[in-house]
């Protein structure tokens, strides 16, 4: 990062190549559409270059360019999407379904739901991120998922169940 940070074009192109799947990833499950993850995958790594030599040596490089692709996330879909009409149907392309469930989701149910399910991060590292204690991750993942069902009476398989 420092290498990179000094001009040298070599360091920065070598932390995209390794931050760019996640970050794609990350968009996609936000965006929820490979087309403008594309784009602001592009846009992202845009933005770090030109902020680069401004980066925070006491964060994690991982962590700094998430949050830069966040922001682009916000630009491209600033509100969410309108729901499906509950889950789908016989015949209904389910991956579609799951897009378009996801985008109707606030933008902090999208991110709890993005960095579980799609990056695959640990509720302590969610909850680093997010800025939330790791106890809320559960309750929020929950929520996230029984509202993308549009049913409350929805528990996933690691929600905490009451006895």
């Amino acid at each position: 990062m420092r290498s990179a940070a000094q001009g040298d074009e070599g360091a920065l192109e070598e932390l995209i190549r390794a931050l760019a799947p996640e970050v794609y990833r990350y968009l996609a499950g936000m965006l929820g559409s490979l087309e403008d993850a594309d784009e602001a995958l592009g846009e992202t790594f845009v933005r770090v270059s030109r902020s680069v030599e401004r980066f925070d040596h006491r964060q994690s490089v991982e962590s700094w360019v998430l949050t830069i692709a966040r922001r682009v996330a916000t630009d491209v879909r600033p509100t969410p999407a309108a729901a499906p009409d509950g889950p789908p149907g016989a015949g209904e392309d389910a991956v579609e379904w799951a897009r378009r469930a996801l985008r109707s989701l606030p933008a902090g149910d999208r991110e709890v739901l993005v960095t579980r399910d799609v990056l695959g991060w640990d509720k302590s590292k969610i909850a680093t991120w997010l800025s939330l204690e790791p106890e809320e991750i559960p309750a929020r993942l929950a929520s996230a998922r029984s509202a993308m069902l549009g049913r409350t009476d929805v528990l996933p398989h690691d929600a905490p169940r009451q006895p």
